[in-house]
C-alpha cells in the first residue's frame, strides 16, 4: 500500500527484468481533470450548498408534490438547502449546486441548454436522448449537468407531469 510521496519496494525476481512499467496509462498516478469527470447526482447532493428552485407556474397539485420533494432532497446531504421559487432569483448562483424542478421552470430553458451537449433535448412532447425518442406524457426526468456558472458545481433537473412520482423520486433519488 503507497500513503506516501514515496515507496521503496523491493522485489526478488530469477534474472534482471529488461523493463518495468508503473502505470504506464496514467490511471492511477495523475489527477483527473474536471472536464474528465461527468456530471454526478452524487456531486450535486454532496455539495456543501444546495439550492432547490420550484416552478411558480406549475399547477396547485404539481406544485405541492414538487415542495414535498423539495423537503425530502433537502434532507438527504447538503449542508445548507435553500428552497426558492423560479421566479425570486435572477441568475442561478455559481457558489451553490442547483437542484431545478419541473418542465415550467423559469431555468429548465438553461439546464437543457447545458444538456445539449450531451446530445440530450426535451421539447413539449418527447425526451430525446442522442437518438432514443420517448414521450415526455407520462414520464418522469432526472438528469445532472454542470453548473453553467461555475463547472464545479453540479446542477440536477427534475421534470414530470405525475405528482405521484414525485415521491418515490424522493425517497429514491438520495440514495445515489
Amino acid at each position: 500500500i503507497m500513503n506516501k510521496k514515496r515507496l521503496k519496494l523491493t522485489i526478488r525476481l530469477p534474472s534482471q527484468p529488461l523493463r518495468l512499467d508503473i502505470d504506464p496509462e496514467f490511471d492511477v498516478f495523475r489527477r483527473l481533470d474536471r472536464n474528465e469527470i461527468p456530471p454526478a447526482l452524487s456531486q450535486a447532493l454532496g455539495a456543501k450548498k444546495m439550492i432547490i428552485l420550484l416552478p411558480s407556474s406549475a399547477n396547485e397539485r404539481l406544485l405541492k408534490s414538487y415542495q414535498e420533494f423539495a423537503k425530502a432532497l433537502s434532507d438527504s446531504g447538503p449542508d445548507t438547502v435553500e428552497i426558492k421559487f423560479d421566479k425570486e432569483i435572477q441568475k442561478l448562483p455559481s457558489d451553490y449546486s442547483i437542484t431545478i424542478l419541473g418542465w415550467e421552470n423559469h431555468f429548465t430553458k438553461e439546464a437543457l441548454s447545458v444538456l445539449s451537449e450531451y446530445e440530450t433535448a426535451i421539447d413539449k412532447s418527447q425526451i430525446i436522448i442522442r437518438d432514443t425518442r420517448t414521450q415526455r406524457e407520462k414520464h418522469s426526468v432526472v438528469f445532472t449537468g454542470l453548473n453553467p456558472s461555475n463547472k464545479d458545481m453540479a446542477f440536477i433537473l427534475v421534470a414530470t407531469d405525475i405528482p405521484e412520482a414525485l415521491l418515490g423520486l424522493g425517497r429514491k433519488l438520495p440514495h445515489y
